[in-house]
């Protein structure tokens, strides 16, 4: 009787402790799996009202997902949260320092900034299933003064959802097809959960900026690809090569001859080259016969690797798999484990935690382990700055997701297509035609009269 009464009593003095608000506040907790993002933030000017800073904002897929975060050079924790589904966590984080982002379930991290902020930065969103792209992803609209576009791997009904449920978009698409969306849909900076019956990207452009491409096969190294760059100064495609490829760049919305059309867009490409292609304003299927990676955007003030930007953007290196990519102002490699690496034909050791400059350029890294890329680039070098910027974060289990996805259609592939002679030939068929027929039809036309 006196041990069920001592056991009330204490049971009774713990509620009263918890209901005080005694308990220590929640710390994130170290579970078996971690979610790591790493990012820089480059210097330059600043939305308004927020001091010299610019935004980390952390999107949950999960109730109560932990979320900590660190600065990365002295690992001091600057803020820390739990985040559920459909909640947006920002923290403000100051010029030219490194971040680390860690939570103990997927989130979407971002990380954005720049005096004219509403202008954006190109980037394509995180799937809830890890990578980019799925059948679902919970979002903050990124700042894009241009358009949002959505691409299908397969036949897909698309339905848009706000913060609160409700429908704002609905859609179908064909396989291999796009669409952009009207500019009204996604509001900057507001929550949104896009819901797909089959496999999509949803990605958000505007000019002077760039981006890496996801692959359709997992990373960032494939054989098709789509993107849609703005050309405020002609939009750039920008193909690395990782075996000899005939790589070929066209609108899947038009026929398959249309391409012919486009010389500067089909080239081959040797294996460790890369070719830099002006492309216009245009949505494009980017189709190889051998193994490549893009980056697609717009240049600003001049028409070389060297303008690309101003913009950041981030990508991954798979274990045991080669990544080449262009630094037009610099590069930084993040390691978030030790990882032993060929790095421009020299051997490299990366420790976890740690971060690697890298001078502009052109640069190729092989590793046993993941890393994480960051790019940067001004444009107008030397003397420009950051002032429109952003992009999604990679995290090392986003290198690791792999896709079985449907190949492109033969009209699309860089061998398809109606060629120019063939082309050019129907064409002098038709304008024959065209003068043949009311020619014939003239002359009976005269007989009857006479």
């Amino acid at each position: 009787m006196k041990l069920r009464t001592c056991s009330r009593l204490l049971c009774a003095l713990l509620l009263l402790w918890l209901s005080l608000g005694l308990a220590p506040t929640p710390r994130v907790s170290v579970a078996a799996e971690q979610f790591v993002h790493y990012a820089y933030v480059p210097a330059g000017s600043h939305p308004v009202g927020i001091g010299n800073n610019s935004y980390l904002d952390i999107v949950g897929f999960e109730d109560l997902t932990h979320v900590a975060v660190y600065n990365l050079t002295t690992l001091q924790l600057i803020n820390s949260s739990i985040v559920n589904r459909m909640e947006l966590y920002t923290v403000l984080v100051p010029d030219d320092g490194y971040v680390k982002v860690v939570t103990d379930k997927r989130a979407a991290v971002a990380l954005s900034g720049g005096g004219v902020y509403t202008f954006g930065g190109n980037t394509f969103y995180p799937a809830t299933t890890g990578g980019f792209i799925g059948k679902e992803f919970i979002l903050m609209a990124f700042p894009s003064n241009y358009r949002h576009a959505i691409f299908a791997y397969e036949d897909a009904q698309v339905t848009i959802y706000n913060r609160t449920g409700g429908v704002v978009y609905r859609t179908t698409l064909s396989s291999y097809t796009f669409e952009a969306l009207p500019y009204t849909v996604l509001a900057m900076r507001e929550l949104y959960r896009v819901e797909s019956t089959g496999m999509i990207t949803l990605s958000t452009w505007t000019g002077n900026a760039f981006t890496f491409v996801p692959s359709p096969k997992g990373g960032y190294v494939g054989k098709a690809f789509y993107a849609s760059p703005v050309a405020w100064e002609g939009g750039i495609l920008m193909v690395s090569a990782y075996e000899d490829a005939a790589v070929k760049a066209v609108d899947p919305a038009v026929p398959a001859w249309a391409a012919t059309l486009w010389p500067p867009l089909q080239q081959d490409v040797k294996a460790g080259e890369y070719v830099f292609k002006r492309t216009g304003d245009k949505n494009l299927l980017i189709v190889s016969t051998g193994a490549i990676s893009v980056l697609a955007g717009d240049t600003q003030g001049g028409d070389a690797p060297d303008f690309i930007g101003d913009d950041i953007a981030q990508a991954g290196v798979r274990a045991n798999e080669q990544f080449h990519f262009y630094a037009p102002t610099t590069a930084i490699i993040f390691a978030s484990r030790d990882v032993s690496a060929t790095l421009d034909g020299q051997m490299a050791a990366f420790a976890k935690d740690s971060y690697t400059l890298l001078t502009p350029g052109y640069h190729k890294i092989e590793a046993n382990g993941p890393l994480m890329v960051e790019v940067l680039g001004t444009g107008r070098p030397p003397s420009s700055f950051f002032d429109d910027w952003g992009t999604y974060l990679v995290c090392e289990q986003d290198l690791e997701v792999s896709y079985n996805l449907p190949s492109p259609p033969a009209s699309l592939s860089p061998t398809g297509g109606m060629s120019l002679l063939t082309f050019l030939a129907s064409g002098i068929a038709v304008a024959l035609v065209a003068i043949v027929v009311p020619l014939v039809l003239w002359r009976r036309r005269k007989r009857g009269l006479s």
